[in-house]
């Protein structure tokens, strides 16, 4: 009893009857290769890792690398000695490099061009800046800015009557002036209180026009002006046959 089978790992050149065949499991059976099989019995086809920097960018770049390991990447600068910038620590050179300025005299002063002591020819900014104050410079105005120093829009109260009850109210008006107030009166000629300086309508009274005289026969108690109608009763004789008739008795 044995394995029969050549192929197999175990394979008995006397068996003479087949029984349990194992067979190899190839692949590769070094751990350090990067396609290490734990299964395998019989070591075949083992590919490796090529250690290197896999990072294109990086200064030592392997292009055959498979496993990135140790890259160096370059530090950008200014690489030229005597410019303004010069940076030490740099490894490749950018092209930011500035040489320094020429000596120049130092003028302080104000240099913002919007403050109104602006320096021209100032070259450093001394913290002195003044700035116009804008507003409106007018003590009449309702916007009066005692601290303005350069002019702006003025706006001015609106003066006028704000009693609803006058005649010349102005719903616009935001200060106090004078106010004119309706004169309240009748304004008919013909009334008994007539009153010329009226101009608004109010009740008129007429006059009761008749006689006033109490010892007349048309006497009215409720006049209160005489228009000279009164008429008087006349004692006299009223017989035309009479020598003393009285035609108006």
């Amino acid at each position: 009893m044995g394995c029969t089978d050549k192929k197999a790992r175990n394979y008995n050149v006397k068996a003479t009857k087949n029984q349990g065949c194992v067979y190899w499991v190839v692949g590769c059976t070094d751990k350090k290769a990067r396609n290490y099989n734990v299964k395998a019995t019989k070591n075949q086809g083992c590919v490796y890792w090529v250690l290197g920097c896999t990072d294109k960018i990086a200064r030592n770049f392997n292009v055959k690398a498979t496993k990135n390991q140790g890259c160096v990447y370059w530090v950008l600068g200014c690489t030229k000695k005597g410019q303004m910038n010069f940076n030490k620590l740099a490894t490749k050179d950018d092209g930011s490099c500035k040489p320094f300025p020429p000596l120049v005299i130092k003028v302080r002063g104000c240099m913002n061009k919007t403050a109104n002591n602006y320096n021209k020819d100032a070259n450093v900014d001394n913290g002195t800046c003044k700035f116009w104050v804008y507003g409106c410079m007018d003590k009449k105005a309702k916007n009066f800015n005692p601290k303005a120093d350069k002019k702006a829009t003025c706006t001015y109260w609106v003066f006028g009557c704000m009693d609803k009850k006058a005649k010349n109210y102005s719903a616009k008006a935001e200060k106090k002036s004078t106010c004119t107030y309706w004169v309240y009166g009748c304004m008919d000629k013909k009334a008994k209180n007539y009153s010329a300086k009226a101009d608004k309508k109010s009740s008129c009274t007429y006059w009761v026009v008749g006689c006033m005289k109490s010892n007349a026969r048309n006497f009215n108690k409720n006049a209160d002006k005489d228009d000279g109608s009164c008429k008087f009763t006349r004692f006299g004789c009223m017989d035309k046959k009479a020598k003393n008739f009285d035609k108006g008795a």
